[in-house]
Order: C-alpha cells, then sequence, then structure tokens
C-alpha cells in the first residue's frame, strides 16, 4: 500500500479520495522537522516552507497545490492578485522544490467564476474546490507517476504576505467594489506625489510611494494614468520607474505609510 503525507488542509477533499485509492494518509499543518517514511507528499494549503534537505528524502517529487494560473501569482494571496493585476484565475499541480511555487507544472485548469460568486471568500472556496478536483480527477496517472511535466515559462508574478493592501470587509467584501476603492486610493496617491514636488524637482515634504502593484494595476488597466505617468517621469529628471513598479525620486523616502501602501 502506498504512504502519502499529505501537508494541508485537514478537511480536504483530497484526503478521502486518496484513501479510495488504497493510500495510507498521513495528514500534518505542523512545521515538519523530519520527513516520515513515506512514497510521496502533497502540498495543499500548507502555511510553512518545506527544508529543502527534507524534500530531498522522497523517494519521487513532492508536488503542491497552488490555486493560480502559474508562473502567474506565486505566493501568498494569489486569488487576490489575480483580481488585483488582472492576470488569469485558476488552478496549478506543481513539484515541489527550494524556490516558491517555481517547481515543474503537472495540471493546470483556468477558472472563471460565475455571477454568484463576487467576493473574495466566494471566489476562494471555488478555487479551492476546483483545485482538489483537479487532483482527484488525475489521481490514477499522480499515483502512477505518469503525469507529463513542464516547466514555468515567462516571468510570471510574486507576492509575499506584506504586499497585501486593507480594504473594509476584508475577504467578505465585493471584489468590483474594492478594486475600484483601490484604484481610486492608488489614484491620490499619485496627486500626493505630484503636488509636493517643487519646480527644481525636490521633494518639500517626503510622500509614501505608490504601492508598486497597485502603480502595475494603474499601468495595465488605466491608460489615461499610463500617459499621466509618462508626462510626470519627462517633467521631472530624477524621477524613475524601476522594473519592480517603485516609482523612485531623489531625496523621497518611505517616511509613512497608510493602508494602501503594500512596497514594504
Amino acid at each position: 500500500m502506498p504512504r502519502l503525507l499529505f501537508c494541508g488542509y485537514p478537511d480536504s477533499a483530497i484526503l478521502p479520495a486518496l484513501e479510495k485509492k488504497g493510500v495510507e494518509v498521513l495528514q500534518t499543518m505542523e512545521p515538519l522537522t523530519e520527513m516520515p517514511e513515506v512514497d510521496g507528499l502533497v502540498s495543499f494549503g500548507y502555511p510553512h516552507l518545506i527544508p529543502g534537505h527534507l524534500l530531498a528524502r522522497l523517494p519521487r517529487k513532492g508536488v503542491n497545490l497552488h490555486i493560480s494560473m502559474l508562473p502567474w501569482n506565486r505566493g501568498s494571496h494569489p486569488n487576490f492578485w489575480a483580481f488585483h493585476d488582472r492576470t488569469p484565475h485558476g488552478v496549478t499541480l506543481h513539484e515541489l522544490e527550494t524556490g516558491l511555487d517555481t517547481g515543474a507544472i503537472l495540471l493546470q485548469r483556468q477558472v472563471c467564476f460565475t455571477g454568484a460568486e463576487t467576493t473574495f471568500r466566494q471566489t476562494w472556496h471555488r478555487l479551492v474546490r476546483d483545485a482538489e478536483h483537479l487532483l482527484i480527477e488525475h489521481l490514477a496517472p499522480y499515483l502512477g507517476g505518469t503525469l507529463a511535466r513542464r516547466q514555468q515559462g515567462g516571468p510570471g508574478s510574486y507576492h509575499r504576505e506584506a504586499d497585501l493592501p486593507d480594504w473594509p470587509g476584508g475577504w467578505d467584501a465585493q471584489v468590483a467594489t474594492t478594486l475600484d476603492a483601490l484604484d481610486r486610493a492608488a489614484a491620490a496617491h499619485w496627486a500626493l506625489v505630484e503636488s509636493r514636488l517643487d519646480p527644481g524637482n525636490e521633494v518639500r515634504e517626503a510622500p509614501p510611494l505608490v504601492a508598486p502593484a497597485i502603480l502595475k494595476r494603474l499601468l495595465t488597466g488605466k491608460p489615461r494614468l499610463l500617459a499621466d505617468l509618462a508626462t510626470f517621469l519627462r517633467g521631472h529628471p530624477t524621477a524613475t520607474l524601476r522594473p519592480d513598479g517603485n516609482l523612485v525620486v531623489r531625496m523621497l523616502t518611505r517616511s509613512r505609510y497608510d493602508a494602501t501602501d503594500t512596497g514594504r
């Protein structure tokens, strides 16, 4: 009988599906300090990084279910960032390696939400369910080791826990309303940056930076603001937009933040 370590949700539908296939399952949400004697490892919703030396002890590559269309939205809160950055929603089964959500893709499916799925929590539940079904539908080839693998292509995106902004209503908030509010907050930041620059391109009072991820959304989704940004950069030679999305102005310091600034 194969023996698998499942690092993740104790109520996941994957657990009984594995047991029906005759698999002995060990489940944990605790940090791993040693690797038990198992034939493989499945991770889903596991809040801890698994050290590389423990992964190396597995007889076959461990796998992880991630609720995004990798390589988009690696890291934390992929559902929020897919909405925020207007990247595809989906679920992915990929191999585990020392890089976060960077392993080869084994299974992937794009997800389109229904008209009744309008909050962050509702869409998250849908992604969790679809991720579970993705693996359950392919348990035989997974257990048999016959799933085709492909390397992740393109730059994709990555977000840290600290990148997540605050907004009223939390995960039960309406997605559309929240994104509109974040857009307005980012635009207000932009006006503040411009208003505090004097004609000599010096900063009279150090304003907060536009959050990198929010600025990226403005660039991809708001052509008028993109034109405004180009005008601003031309008019202020000391201002540069770095590839990571940070707006940098000479003498500008991050003296304070507010709820919409996630560039910590």
